[in-house]
């Protein structure tokens, strides 16, 4: 060797490293120098990744990026963590410990991402299962079986109590007996709303799913309330023949159709209680109807037969009363309240219903 070679060598002796610091073999570095196979760059990218994410947080992760080695991934160690003879592993408990850092932060960062139980991304899914489930309807025989239904009775109610030669231009019939109607059609729309999910047994992912009993719960009676909207809807023809054979004041017929639309929003909520307590939708259909005909009559002739002073209490819970004000046009706020509060109340106990499954 020559002169200069052997001055060059003495002049760049090796470089020392820190006591308890284990030098990475010369071949990884010479793979890493190099790009190395792709699954040594993936891991090194990994690696490098994981410490800058721990390392912002400052603290040990500040350590841990300082006493890193700048070879491949974790291959240098700090004293703490020495060589195979003074108690670690080598070097698989060094990847195992990254491996098992990288894990950890992918989940964290997947649960940053991902959907919650709460916020946005609940209301997002409550008006997706609320789209389903108004969707559903329409798929199914049984929604248009429904409609049609809905359509020929009231069309024979509008047709032999309001179009006759004589009565006045006003739809408090059809509106008087869409009530009882509605005693009807409600628990058909609201029966399958949850006892089918249960019976079909696809109510399990759904309570499994990232989304909340409640964003379940409503987002169904949603659907029911969506369909009982479409189903009024044709029966604005009902206004519009009127106008053609009258001059009929449409302040009533506008409040007669907000009390009715109430009133079918109270009946779901009942519903969607039985239709939460049980897996057979004509136990719910049956359920609900009864407790709809029990409400019924105790606040009509439950009321005549006790007398006063209960008689103006069971008044007050009476839904063709109140009702009865919405056909004359007068819109009180303590009818708007009582229907609102009574579906919400009774959705709620659907949600409590749901949410005992869990308790089981």
């Amino acid at each position: 060797m020559r002169p200069h070679h052997r001055l060059r060598a003495r002049a760049s002796p090796r470089r020392r490293h820190a006591p308890g610091h284990q030098r990475c073999p010369r071949r990884r570095r010479r793979v890493h120098r190099r790009g190395g196979d792709d699954a040594g760059a993936t891991r090194f990218s990994a690696d490098e990744g994981a410490r800058r994410r721990v390392g912002a947080h400052g603290g040990r992760g500040c350590a841990l990026v300082a006493g890193a080695h700048r070879g491949r991934g974790w291959c240098g160690r700090s004293a703490g963590v020495a060589g195979r003879g003074a108690g670690g592993r080598g070097r698989g408990a060094a990847r195992t410990t990254s491996r098992r850092g990288l894990a950890g932060a992918s989940l964290r960062e997947a649960g940053r991402g991902g959907p919650r139980r709460g916020g946005p991304h609940a209301v997002t899914a409550l008006w997706a299962i609320a789209w389903r489930e108004f969707a559903s309807f329409f798929r199914l025989s049984i929604g248009w079986v429904v409609i049609a239904l809905y359509l020929a009775l009231s069309g024979a109610v509008f047709s032999l109590g309001t179009l006759r030669a004589g009565e006045p231009a006003s739809m408090r019939w059809f509106f008087g007996l869409s009530t009882w109607l509605l005693m009807f059609i409600a628990p058909a729309i609201s029966m399958r709303l949850l006892s089918e999910e249960t019976r079909n047994g696809t109510i399990e992912p759904l309570m499994t799913a990232p989304v909340s009993d409640w964003a379940l719960v409503v987002g169904k009676f949603l659907g029911g309330v969506c369909f009982l909207a479409a189903m009024l809807a044709p029966t604005l023809a009902y206004a519009v023949t009127l106008e053609a054979l009258s001059e009929p004041d449409y302040g009533p017929i506008a409040s007669g159709y907000a009390g009715l639309a109430l009133v079918g929003v109270f009946y779901l909520g009942v519903g969607t209680m039985f239709s939460a307590l049980t897996s057979n939708q004509i136990v719910a259909f049956l359920g609900t109807l009864f407790f709809l005909l029990l409400l019924r009559f105790a606040t009509l002739q439950g009321a005549a037969f006790v007398g006063a002073p209960y008689d103006g209490w069971l008044h007050t819970l009476s839904v063709d009363l109140r009702m009865a004000d919405f056909g004359k046009g007068v819109v009180d706020t303590a009818h708007v309240v009582y229907f609102l509060a009574g579906g919400a109340w009774f959705v709620t106990l659907g949600v409590v219903a749901v949410e005992s499954r869990r308790w089981r």
